[in-house]
């Protein structure tokens, strides 16, 4: 989703996130538990570990799924989005 766009790679180097790119994403207002915050701080987190490309791209889409669902997005919405994505930044 729209973390594809804002992670920088670069070859031989870990992912970069600019706190700036943190600081604009929208938090949605609809109620979810601590854990679920959890579960995506720690998605992010050990995405900046990661040196596999198939590896860390699994962990995209997971946290993509989980934003998906922090949103209650529906399936024609997530479409909409990931082809916007998709022709954007040629994902």
């Amino acid at each position: 989703m729209l973390n594809k766009g804002w992670i920088k790679l670069a070859a031989g180097k870990n992912p970069q996130i600019r706190i700036e790119d943190i600081k604009r994403i929208p938090i949605s207002h609809s109620f979810h538990s601590p854990t679920f915050f959890k579960e995506i701080v720690e998605c992010v987190s050990s995405i900046l570990k990661i040196n596999d490309t198939k590896l860390f791209m699994e962990k995209l889409t997971q946290i993509d799924k989980l934003i998906y669902k922090l949103y209650d997005l529906e399936d024609n919405e997530i479409n909409i989005i990931e082809k916007w994505l998709f022709n954007k930044y040629n994902l």
